[in-house]
């Protein structure tokens, strides 16, 4: 079923700063030049973000109020550092699908960040997570293209490429994204940016929220 042209395909995440995204986009060339490296198609950087809430379709209603609700929670959350982990990949390095680094620092600040988003918007949207599914902060990298001869020969380059030094990535906002889904994959686009830590500020050109969203 075809959702109203309304409606948006939302999520809530976190992306990366300027300084990351270049590390980024060098770790994926690292391992796209390995000598016989992996088939792979890689994310488009100014993409790749860490995703806390998946809604699924929303309304223009229900985006408002996500909204409000992110211009609450995001006050009570200081800003914190993340790090690179490890490369790694899903489902396991012997049958790889999806390529990611990991994430390390102050992952109790992300997962109390997370839980608070989570049971604000609890019921918005129609996508409804498992609550008790495990989560592992990391950005993907890439997919890897079905029908590699040598599957098992990512795990091995994953495991010998060196990540870069990177000063922390300083998390100071949280976003609501819009995902447009086209032929040469999904489009993602920040509708609705809250600082944390910081008291929520009237719409301004700074932070617009789509003429859409907006009540008549």
């Amino acid at each position: 079923m075809t959702p109203p042209q309304d409606e948006l395909r939302a999520f809530v995440a976190l992306t990366p700063d300027p300084p990351w995204t270049l590390a980024l986009a060098q770790i994926q060339a690292t391992l796209d030049s390995a000598p016989g490296g992996p088939q792979v198609r890689w994310s488009k950087v100014a993409q790749i973000h860490l995703t806390l809430r998946f809604l699924g379709h929303i309304s223009p209603a229900q985006s408002r109020e996500a909204i409000g609700q992110l211009q609450l929670a995001g006050p009570k959350f200081p800003p914190f550092p993340l790090e690179l982990a490890a490369l790694d990949c899903f489902p396991n390095p012997r049958r790889p699908r999806i390529i990611w680094v990991g994430l390390q620092g102050a992952i109790s600040s992300l997962l109390a960040l997370r839980h608070s988003i989570a049971q604000a918007l609890s019921g918005l949207g129609d996508h409804q997570e498992q609550e008790d599914k495990p989560f592992h902060p990391h950005l993907t990298l890439g997919r890897v293209k079905p029908g590699i001869r040598r599957p098992e020969f990512v795990g091995d380059l994953l495991r010998s490429t060196c990540l870069p030094r990177l000063h922390p990535w300083q998390v100071r906002s949280v976003h609501l994204m819009r995902s447009e889904l086209t032929p040469g994959g999904a489009i993602h686009s920040v509708v609705f940016t809250q600082p944390l830590g910081v008291a929520p500020q009237p719409t301004s050109s700074n932070n617009p929220v789509n003429k859409d969203l907006q009540s008549p």
